[in-house]
């Protein structure tokens, strides 16, 4: 796949996939870049790491992963040179989960895709938070952010100068899922969302 970089901000960039539509981000600073999500199996993330290239020299420094659902962070294994980080939730459901999650993505998948998802390596997050947490790349701090519970208990905020990642936290490719959603605090997350953009 050949998707482009789109620049949303200085130095900040979102790719958007055709597999199972969706979005990763590059932000990129002075001392390097953070990868925002990782895609859906390995050779996935080895593509991205193609993609990342090609936009930037900078230097890795984090990746985020913005829940743990399987389509956000089975690439991490592939994103091992930094620390990758996530809401402490985050990392519980994917180390007592991600087996079960290799089993059951398939419905989602092709046959090629579905044996890549198997062959899945689970990595963990190696630093995780609970309500706020900065990451520094000189010229710029990102802010990542969990609001409470909505499309999952894990879901965090990434903003960088004006532009947020918000991973599932907002969905307008297709309905939510709510499999281990959250749907009568969604929108109560969402509202904080609105009332803290940009701080």
């Amino acid at each position: 796949m050949n998707e482009p970089w789109e620049e949303l901000g200085d130095g900040i960039f979102r790719r958007r996939h055709r597999s199972l539509d969706l979005n990763v981000g590059v932000v990129v600073g002075e001392r390097g870049c953070v990868v925002i999500d990782t895609r859906i199996h390995e050779a996935q993330a080895d593509e991205l790491r193609s993609a990342l290239r090609s936009l930037t020299s900078s230097p890795l420094r984090w990746v985020v992963n913005t829940h743990w659902h399987w389509d956000h962070s089975f690439g991490n294994a592939r994103f091992t040179d930094a620390p990758i980080v996530a809401h402490r939730a985050a990392r519980d459901r994917l180390e007592q989960d991600g087996e079960e999650a290799k089993r059951s993505s398939g419905a989602w998948l092709g046959d090629d895709d579905r044996r890549q998802v198997e062959a899945v390596r689970i990595t963990l997050p190696d630093i995780v938070f609970e309500d706020h947490l900065e990451l520094d790349l000189g010229d710029r701090r990102i802010r990542l952010d969990h609001l409470g519970r909505g499309h999952t208990d894990n879901d965090i905020l990434i903003r960088a100068d004006d532009v947020v990642f918000a991973g599932d936290l907002v969905e307008e490719s297709a309905p939510p899922i709510f499999y281990d959603g959250w749907p009568l605090e969604w929108a109560d997350t969402l509202d904080r969302m609105a009332a803290d953009e940009f701080r």
